[in-house]
């Protein structure tokens, strides 16, 4: 197995950097951005049925509990209660545990092993976890030393459809994962992992191999307003100042024509400012109906590469107007986070894309935090995703799967466990009642009578609990505004953005758009279909790049460019890169 692994790794280092949907190991939403005891009668109300005790096989749930309808887009989260905790016979046991690195960890509690939820998890599962991480930054290297090392670890947290060359089924056969049919069932050793999956059976389906087989402990967004957590922000004060009404602004049309009219507020330079690239085509990609690298045609359904289509010659003729007119920061692709925040912060910029919390909830903190040093009546507020015509809907703005297949977050148990059951029923208890509470909100997690969770007031004041940020506490309490093995309570995000503004962001971003239909579902490709996909991407990645490149410099017009552009990538292999997706996503619809 593992010289496998060496030679398959080869290829995991170049796919590494792949990954379509927002969200990292460092936040769980799209923005780099779930309660004062713990509640010893979280699970009072449970049924008989819910409270019975676990035997050999790990639970005895008599049956599935009675479904609840959803319909605005947030998922049931985990209610039952079948398995019991502390676990029987697992005295003295103890497991290896490796996840990637954390930034809101390394910046607050510093290791994984010292976070609180840490010790929760293991207090409640009577389970001693040794957590080993990546290097901060280098996950892809930290993973490849991990699974070439003498002996791999018990539980490894990691993105395993498209970022593992072949799929789950090949990492099954290099042994980096054992199948958990046995555990996930409705009385077995991951029964509440089972009962959620039942209560969101379009999750049943995304976290199973094409054959059929569950793989995972997954990391599930449990509500659209956890899938779109970045997005169009503006300067309200400068654009009022303009005499432009920020809530008019609809159309690619709207937009041109109000950055010219900020233009001429003083101490403007270029309005519209972005981070970097990948930033700039995520802000306006949705008028010109295209994703960068692949989607899917929310028309036609099949796969399409972004970079590839009319609509990107579209887009990068619209950037190159806009820059010959001045409103777009000439230096955006060597910008930093600093240059941006800057420029909204000094009034330099008016238009950028921002996450709700890494940076709208920056600008706001810090003007609250000296408001004196800033321009009087300054303000900020999120805008919708343009579209091209007036009573457009937006098909191609944010989003991603409630299974987060795109963040390296979901737990399998590997071949080397040497205890498989108790694993599981370690991994299960995050998806149970009283664990969902205490992953996402921690151990002193305050419980209304609803049941509904909130971050305790310690957690909150982070400040006074030694904390340098409310992520870096809440990251301390629980993993809500991270990522990791369980299912993200969906109104965790609602503490986390402590302003009003911020709380708008997310409905004004998610309640307008119908994006979800453009995303390539959590497909799996085979060992062929990587090889070809790899094969073909580094070059076409290069290509792309440093063509972009020359038309934001306005070294040549893209007009004129296209056809050979087009022609190369083509040589390179862009269309067998389609197809390798193409034949994935055709198994995950036959599923």
């Amino acid at each position: 197995m593992k010289k496998s692994l060496a030679v398959l790794l080869a290829l995991v280092m170049v796919l590494g950097t792949l990954a379509g949907c927002s969200g990292d190991n460092n936040s769980s939403t799209a923005d780099q951005s779930s309660a004062a005891q713990e509640s010893s009668t979280a699970n009072e109300d449970s049924t008989a049925e819910e409270e019975s005790a676990a035997e050999e096989s790990g639970s005895t749930a008599e049956g599935l509990l009675d479904p609840i309808e959803n319909t605005d887009g947030t998922l049931q989260v985990p209610r039952s209660s079948y398995v019991t905790y502390p676990i029987e016979g697992a005295d003295g046991v103890t497991l290896d545990y490796w996840l990637p690195a954390a930034t809101n960890i390394a910046n607050g509690a510093g290791e994984t092993q010292d976070t609180a939820w840490a010790a929760a998890w293991q207090e409640k599962t009577g389970v001693t976890i040794n957590f080993t991480t990546s290097v901060l930054g280098s996950d892809d290297e930290s993973f490849g030393l991990m699974t070439t090392s003498n002996e791999l670890p018990d539980i490894v947290e990691w993105e395993w459809t498209t970022t593992y060359v072949g799929g789950p089924s090949q990492a099954m056969a290099d042994g980096m994962l054992t199948y958990l049919d046995d555990y996930i069932t409705a009385d077995g050793y991951a029964a509440d992992l089972w009962q959620f999956l039942q209560d969101n059976p379009h999750l049943d389906k995304q976290v199973k191999t094409d054959d059929g087989h569950y793989y995972c402990f997954p990391f599930v967004r449990g509500t659209k307003y956890l899938q779109c957590t970045s997005g169009p922000v503006v300067r309200t004060d400068l654009f009022e100042a303009a005499g432009v009404d920020v809530n008019s602004l609809e159309t690619v049309q709207d937009w041109h024509d109000a950055l010219v009219a900020v233009k001429g507020v003083e101490g403007v330079e270029y309005p519209l400012i972005c981070k970097n690239w990948g930033n700039l085509v995520s802000l306006m990609d949705s008028p010109f109906e295209f994703r960068a690298n692949m989607y899917v045609d929310y028309e036609t359904g099949e796969v399409e590469y972004g970079y590839i289509q009319e609509g990107y010659k579209d887009f990068v003729a619209t950037l190159q107007q806009w820059l010959e007119e001045g409103l777009i920061d000439p230096d955006l692709l060597s910008n930093e986070t600093t240059d941006q925040t800057q420029a909204m912060l000094n009034g330099t910029s008016a238009l950028c894309y921002a996450a709700g919390g890494g940076d709208l909830g920056a600008y706001l903190s810090a003007v609250n935090a000296d408001p004196d040093a800033y321009v009087e009546g300054i303000s900020f507020q999120a805008i919708n995703f343009a579209v091209m015509n007036e009573g457009d809907t937006p098909h191609y703005g944010g989003t991603s799967w409630d299974y987060a297949c795109t963040s390296k977050a979901s737990a399998v148990i590997t071949s080397e466990c040497e205890v498989p059951e108790i694993a599981a029923q370690v991994l299960n208890y995050s998806y149970s009642k009283d664990g969902h509470i205490v992953m996402n909100y921690g151990a002193d997690a305050v419980v209304d009578a609803d049941g509904t969770a909130h971050y305790s007031d310690a957690t909150m004041d982070y400040a006074a609990n030694g904390f340098s940020s409310l992520a870096t506490s809440m990251a301390n309490a629980g993993r809500a505004n991270m990522s990791g093995a369980f299912a993200q309570d969906p109104q965790y995000i609602f503490e986390y953005y402590t302003e009003d503004v911020q709380k708008d962001a997310l409905y004004t971003w998610n309640d307008n758009q119908d994006s979800q239909t453009s995303l390539i579902p959590p497909v799996t490709l085979t060992s062929e279909e990587s090889a070809a996909y790899t094969a073909a991407y580094s070059n076409v990645n290069t290509y792309v790049e440093s063509s972009y490149g020359q038309w934001f410099a306005l070294a040549s017009n893209v007009e004129d460019d296209w056809d050979n552009y087009v022609t190369t990538l083509e040589s390179m292999g862009v269309n067998d890169m389609v197809a390798a997706y193409q034949a994935a996503l055709d198994r995950y619809n036959a599923r």
